[in-house]
């Protein structure tokens, strides 16, 4: 397994205990649900599933297709990008609806999140299609 696979899912160990955490948070004072519920649901999703997910995919599909993974740099890169973007979706997205400049934050987190998605869609496919 390449060291990218392990990190993405210690990643997703680590969101899958914070994201019931949150919902736990949540069902104890139901007035925290407006500023919980994206961060309970993102890190849930995007953080624990969404990281099992990309630890899964570098690991079995070059292997389905016979074929070597594009780049390894390329998968740290992607690592490193979401999990330096994720927790400041998490924390900037609530301050953005009563601070203006976390807005500012909010939207270069989210972009640094898309990007780093996008990183993982480029590997794959340069895995996946391209001809070596």
């Amino acid at each position: 397994m390449i060291p990218a696979s392990r990190l993405f899912l210690a990643a997703s160990f680590f969101y899958l205990a914070l994201g019931p955490l949150l919902g736990l948070v949540i069902a104890a004072d139901p007035g925290l649900t407006g500023w919980l519920r994206m961060p309970h649901a993102h890190s849930t999703l995007v953080g624990g599933y969404g990281m099992l997910i990309f630890a899964v995919a570098y690991h079995v599909l070059p292997r389905f297709t016979g074929r070597p993974l594009y780049s390894e740099r390329l998968t740290l890169w992607h690592f490193y990008l979401a999990n330096v973007s994720l927790p400041l979706v998490i924390i900037a997205v609530p301050l953005s609806w009563t601070h203006p400049s976390g807005r500012v934050l909010a939207v270069a987190a989210a972009g640094g999140l898309a990007a780093s998605f996008l990183v993982f869609v480029f590997n794959m496919t340069k895995t996946l299609f391209s001809k070596r």
